[in-house]
């Protein structure tokens, strides 16, 4: 029981010594306003694909249409 818990202990050890020495900002130092434009840049290119993915539900939902009427001989 001891051993077990001495183990535990030192692997929670281990761990919070690995955590505390990880790095922030991988690939060097990062000024302000380049990150700023990071996060500018992410977010525009996630509107832009949800843009996109909206534009393609319209599309594929009037071609179901389409394809329905097609069907009846309309």
């Amino acid at each position: 029981m001891e051993v077990a818990q001495a183990r535990e202990g030192a692997i929670a050890t281990h761990k919070r010594k690995l955590n505390a020495r990880r790095s922030l900002g991988k690939g060097g130092s990062i000024l302000a306003c380049d990150v700023f434009q990071k996060i500018k840049d992410k977010k525009r290119k996630e509107a832009d694909d949800n843009l996109r993915k909206a534009k393609t539900a319209i599309t594929c939902t009037e071609n179901k249409a389409k394809s329905i009427l097609k069907e009846r001989g309309v």
